[in-house]
This record gives C-alpha cells, sequence and structure tokens, in this order.
C-alpha cells in the first residue's frame, strides 16, 4: 500500500493506496511512498517528520489549517449546480471535517475523514 504525502508541509493527503490509484493521484506537489517503510502507519491527520523518520500526529493548528484547506478543495462540490450525483456523499464528508472540533475536543490523534469514491 501507498501513502501519498504534500511535498512542502509533509502532511499526508492519502493513505492506504494501490499502485493503480498512487499513479492516478499522484502530481507534481506530492510524493508518494510505501507504507510498510515506516513504524507507525500513515493516516491523513498526521505528517512525516523527517528528524524521527516516522509518522506524527499534527498539532492543533495544523489540524485546522488541514481541515480548512479540504474544505475549501471541495467547495465546487457543494454547490447547487454541482454535476454529478455523489454530491450527498460529499456533503456527508464535509459535514465531517466541520463537526471534527467537536468530535476532537482536545484535538489530539485526529482521524480525518475518508473522501468519497
Amino acid at each position: 500500500m501507498y501513502t501519498l504525502i504534500d511535498k512542502q508541509t509533509l502532511r499526508v493527503l492519502y493513505s492506504g493506496l494501490s499502485r493503480e490509484d498512487m499513479r492516478a493521484t499522484v502530481n507534481d506537489t506530492m510524493h508518494f511512498m510505501e507504507e510498510d517503510s515506516y513504524p507507525t502507519t500513515p493516516q491523513v491527520g498526521m505528517r512525516l517528520n523527517d528528524t524521527l523518520d516516522d509518522f506524527v500526529h499534527l498539532s492543533p493548528e495544523e489540524i485546522r489549517q488541514t481541515r480548512n484547506e479540504l474544505l475549501v478543495e471541495t467547495d465546487w462540490r457543494a454547490t447547487v449546480d454541482y454535476p454529478n450525483l455523489d454530491q450527498g456523499a460529499w456533503l456527508e464528508y464535509r459535514q465531517a471535517l466541520r463537526d471534527i472540533p467537536q468530535d476532537y475536543p482536545e484535538m489530539v490523534a485526529v482521524v480525518f475523514p475518508t473522501e468519497p469514491s
């Protein structure tokens, strides 16, 4: 399985991807790696710590920033003229992102929802 991380922030963007999924998703801003190369199984809500050479949970500020970025990236799926039938799934995903502060009041070890496929 593969994990895609943001080259700049080292945040986990996707995890648990097959080689085919990874190839279809990766772009110039992402770097991919094999998940079993690290002691901790990466998941969205973590980042690669170069010093530890392992994945660590995001700080509360990084969690808020990641959540806000994910909401902005999916804004277009919440419009009334979104053309696909999966809009309900995207609206649920976006609500789960907005619920993170109440679901994780301590903002520790947050597990971000998975994007609809």
